[in-house]
This record gives structure tokens, C-alpha cells and sequence, in this order.
């Protein structure tokens, strides 16, 4: 009895959450994935998970793939517009059991349409027939291998260059401003002058 106890608390030491260490290892070995550095902390939009061609996720992958995505970080968004990353695949089940996945082939997508991340296995080529939560975890170890720099924030990131044509366009504006009312006796030639001599320091870089 001591021993049974024994076995079953070392049990959790041997298995990647829903995946056994066994089978983490025959999946990590008998299908084809790669990934390119993926942004941490990023927004995900779930696409379209196909079965026979149409967008009908019955056995439920796409929610154990946001799941996972959660558990590292990542932000679902229900908007594709304003995604970081779009995730879509085609899988086939067993026709009777359905809730073993015999074929998948995934991509993970930037905003921009490139693939960053592809993953796909066929129980005829490497013998795999996974659950759709043994994916989530699956596709969550890839994810991680693979996690670049931090998300930064659009000001952050924004060329200094760009942020200097933006000064000198708005004090160039301001320039013209000031000239109308220059022009409409609404301010003395002296306020102008003072104003200006600023603003011509902004947009001749001095």
C-alpha cells in the first residue's frame, strides 16, 4: 500500500499537464512543428478551427489552444483587426470517437499575414492521435520555445525621426497661425517676433 502511495505522488513529476512525459516526447518527436520569435504578451485572435473543410470546431480545440495561451500570457481578442497574432487549423477526427484528433495542421499568423508558427501531424506518418486538450498543452510548450521581447507600447515604439517631423509640422502650423494674427493687427510685431524666433528654432533643428 505504501508503495502504490509513493508511486502515485511521483505521478505529477512525470507528465506536461495534460500530456504524459511518454507521450510528450512521441508527439515532440513524430510531428512537424517550427516557430519563428513570437512577441510576449501579445493579443491572439482564435480563428476558424475546420473539420472536413468547414468551420465547424466540434471537438472543441480552439478554446483548450486559448486556454493555454492565457496560462503564458497572451491576450485573446475577439477583434482580428486589432490582433497581434491569428490561429486557425483544419484537423480530422476519429469518426466515431470524436474527441481524438487523427490530423492537424496549424499556422499561427502576424498581423501581416506571415506565418510565424506551424504545426501538423497525421496518425497514418507518425502513428499520434491526440485529445484536443493534449494540444493546448502541446502547442503551449511550442509557444514558449519560441517567446521573443515584451509587447512595447506604440509611444515607445514610435522612430525618433517621426516624433521630430511631428514637432516641426505642428510649429510650423503655429508659425502660419501666428503670422494671421500678425496680419489682422491682433498681436504686436514684437509678440510675433518673440514667438516666432522659438518656433524657428524647432523647425530649423538649431
Amino acid at each position: 500500500m505504501k508503495k502504490q502511495l509513493l508511486l502515485l505522488a511521483f505521478i505529477p513529476l512525470l507528465s506536461f499537464g495534460q500530456l504524459s512525459k511518454r507521450k510528450f516526447d512521441k508527439v515532440k518527436s513524430k510531428t512537424t512543428y517550427s516557430s519563428q520569435k513570437i512577441v510576449d504578451k501579445s493579443s491572439v485572435f482564435i480563428g476558424e478551427f475546420r473539420t472536413k473543410n468547414r468551420p465547424f470546431d466540434k471537438s472543441n480545440i480552439s478554446s483548450h489552444i486559448k486556454k493555454n495561451l492565457i496560462d503564458i500570457n497572451f491576450i485573446p481578442t475577439t477583434n482580428i483587426e486589432n490582433a497581434d497574432y491569428v490561429v486557425e487549423a483544419n484537423y480530422v477526427t476519429d469518426a466515431i470517437a470524436k474527441k481524438q484528433i487523427l490530423g492537424l495542421w496549424l499556422t499561427m499568423n502576424d498581423s501581416k499575414g506571415n506565418s510565424v508558427l506551424s504545426w501538423q501531424f497525421e496518425r497514418k506518418a507518425g502513428g499520434i492521435i491526440l485529445k484536443p486538450e493534449e494540444i493546448g498543452e502541446f502547442f503551449k510548450y511550442i509557444v514558449k520555445q519560441n517567446i521573443g521581447d515584451e509587447k512595447t507600447s506604440p509611444n515607445n515604439n514610435q522612430p525618433e525621426n517621426k516624433i521630430l517631423d511631428s514637432s516641426k509640422d505642428k510649429s510650423i502650423e503655429e508659425l502660419k497661425k501666428l503670422k494671421e494674427l500678425l496680419d489682422l493687427e491682433l498681436i504686436s510685431k514684437e509678440e510675433f517676433d518673440k514667438k516666432a524666433t522659438e518656433l524657428k528654432k524647432i523647425i530649423l533643428g538649431n
